[in-house]
Protein backbone atom coordinates (compact mmCIF):
# COMPACT_ATOMS: atom_id res chain seq x y z
CA UNK A 1 0.00 0.00 0.00
CA UNK A 2 2.78 2.11 0.43
CA UNK A 3 4.39 1.86 -2.67
CA UNK A 4 0.67 2.51 -4.14
CA UNK A 5 0.76 5.94 -2.52
CA UNK A 6 4.63 7.01 -2.57
CA UNK A 7 5.03 8.08 -5.61
CA UNK A 8 1.86 10.35 -5.78
CA UNK A 9 2.79 12.23 -2.35
CA UNK A 10 6.18 12.47 -3.64
CA UNK A 11 5.19 14.32 -6.78
CA UNK A 12 2.59 16.75 -4.97
CA UNK A 13 4.95 17.57 -2.05
CA UNK A 14 7.51 18.86 -5.12
CA UNK A 15 4.40 20.77 -6.47
CA UNK A 16 4.30 21.81 -2.41
CA UNK A 17 7.78 23.01 -2.85
CA UNK A 18 7.87 24.49 -5.82
CA UNK A 19 4.79 26.89 -5.20
CA UNK A 20 6.61 27.50 -1.72
CA UNK A 21 9.61 29.08 -3.11
CA UNK A 22 7.63 30.95 -5.83
CA UNK A 23 5.31 32.14 -2.81
CA UNK A 24 8.84 33.61 -1.43
CA UNK A 25 9.93 35.16 -4.83
CA UNK A 26 6.51 37.17 -4.71
CA UNK A 27 6.69 37.99 -1.30
CA UNK A 28 9.94 39.50 -1.75
CA UNK A 29 9.37 41.38 -4.80
CA UNK A 30 5.90 43.01 -3.29
CA UNK A 31 8.72 43.68 -0.25
CA UNK A 32 11.05 45.34 -2.80
CA UNK A 33 8.54 47.31 -4.38
CA UNK A 34 6.59 48.40 -1.75
CA UNK A 35 9.68 49.93 -0.17
CA UNK A 36 11.11 51.51 -3.26
CA UNK A 37 7.64 52.99 -3.48
CA UNK A 38 8.15 54.35 -0.06
CA UNK A 39 11.52 55.83 -0.79
CA UNK A 40 9.81 57.11 -4.03
CA UNK A 41 7.39 59.04 -2.16
CA UNK A 42 9.82 60.39 0.70
CA UNK A 43 11.62 62.03 -2.36
CA UNK A 44 8.40 63.15 -3.50
CA UNK A 45 8.22 65.00 -0.09
CA UNK A 46 11.49 66.16 0.22
CA UNK A 47 11.43 67.76 -3.01
CA UNK A 48 7.85 69.50 -2.13
CA UNK A 49 9.24 70.56 0.64
CA UNK A 50 12.30 72.38 -0.79
CA UNK A 51 10.08 73.94 -3.39
CA UNK A 52 7.58 75.40 -0.84
CA UNK A 53 11.17 76.73 1.39
CA UNK A 54 12.21 78.29 -1.88
CA UNK A 55 8.92 80.22 -2.20
CA UNK A 56 8.90 81.27 1.48
CA UNK A 57 12.05 82.47 0.85
CA UNK A 58 10.96 84.53 -2.30
CA UNK A 59 7.61 85.85 -1.35
CA UNK A 60 8.14 86.27 2.65
CA UNK A 61 4.31 85.42 3.22
CA UNK A 62 3.07 81.76 4.03
CA UNK A 63 -0.20 82.85 2.79
CA UNK A 64 0.81 83.23 -0.71
CA UNK A 65 3.06 79.94 -0.13
CA UNK A 66 -0.68 78.33 0.40
CA UNK A 67 -1.71 79.62 -2.88
CA UNK A 68 1.23 76.96 -4.42
CA UNK A 69 -0.64 73.87 -2.44
CA UNK A 70 -3.57 71.54 -2.64
CA UNK A 71 -5.61 72.13 -0.05
CA UNK A 72 -6.03 68.81 2.83
CA UNK A 73 -9.35 68.59 3.21
CA UNK A 74 -11.93 65.68 2.82
CA UNK A 75 -14.92 66.80 0.96
CA UNK A 76 -18.27 65.83 2.71
CA UNK A 77 -20.67 63.84 0.65
CA UNK A 78 -24.48 64.98 0.28
CA UNK A 79 -27.58 62.09 -0.07
CA UNK A 80 -27.26 63.74 -3.60
CA UNK A 81 -23.53 62.70 -4.75
CA UNK A 82 -23.68 59.47 -3.47
CA UNK A 83 -24.05 56.52 -6.00
CA UNK A 84 -27.26 54.38 -6.34
CA UNK A 85 -27.00 51.56 -5.29
CA UNK A 86 -28.00 49.04 -7.49
CA UNK A 87 -30.92 46.50 -6.37
CA UNK A 88 -30.46 42.89 -8.29
CA UNK A 89 -33.29 40.39 -7.79
CA UNK A 90 -32.24 37.70 -5.66
CA UNK A 91 -32.73 33.73 -6.97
Amino acid sequence: MRVAFLSGLEKEFAEYQSANKAEDTTRDLLKTTRLALTLLKSEWVQTREMQLGTLLTIFKDRQKVALFTLAWRKTSRTADDEPAAESSPTP
